[in-house]
């Protein structure tokens, strides 16, 4: 196969990966810009490896597992901050809201998790992957997931009580 022909091939993956790619980012960072550039690492990487990979049938899997893996290793380095300057405080609503406050209560929660619980989270129950899928994923054995959504699911449950 041919240059040309790999990028073809790389270029008709990458459009028709990106758009899951990017809400998985989503769910991870909860920041556009962050799933953006996600997005992008995890496409970079493919790319380098495309002549290889382009042979496998588990090439999403693949993919889910670079972008996680590029997300718990952002989180890792010492120069990352998750800061944000307000000028005013936002509005806490104290009636429960609807279901589309809900998810947004939820979603906050979710993103407040350590990083290694929230790619749990996404991964088992956004991604519906298995726990070993997720294990796999995450290059952690199965108990560690396990775990690590127990702990998750817990704090969930708290934080959903609270809003109550």
């Amino acid at each position: 196969m041919n240059v040309d022909q790999q990028d073809g091939e790389f270029t008709s993956y990458a459009a028709a990966a990106r758009q899951q790619l990017w809400l998985q980012a989503f769910m991870l960072c909860d920041d556009r810009h962050e799933a953006d550039d996600l997005v992008q690492d995890t496409l970079s990487v493919l790319y380098c490896k495309w002549a290889v990979l382009a042979r496998h049938d588990a090439l999403g899997g693949y993919a889910r597992t670079v972008l996680t893996r590029l997300f718990q290793s952002s989180r890792r380095r010492l120069r990352w901050r998750r800061e944000v300057s307000l000028g005013v405080l936002p509005e806490v609503r104290q009636d429960g809201g609807d279901a589309a406050d809900l998810r947004v209560s939820l979603l906050g929660a979710v993103g407040r998790l350590p990083p290694r619980q929230r790619s749990v989270i996404v991964l088992r129950y956004w991604g519906d992957l298995s726990i070993e899928q997720a294990a796999d994923a995450l290059g952690v054995s199965p108990g560690t997931v396990v775990s690590q959504a127990s702990k998750a699911l817990a704090t969930l449950r708290k934080s959903c009580a609270d809003l109550h």
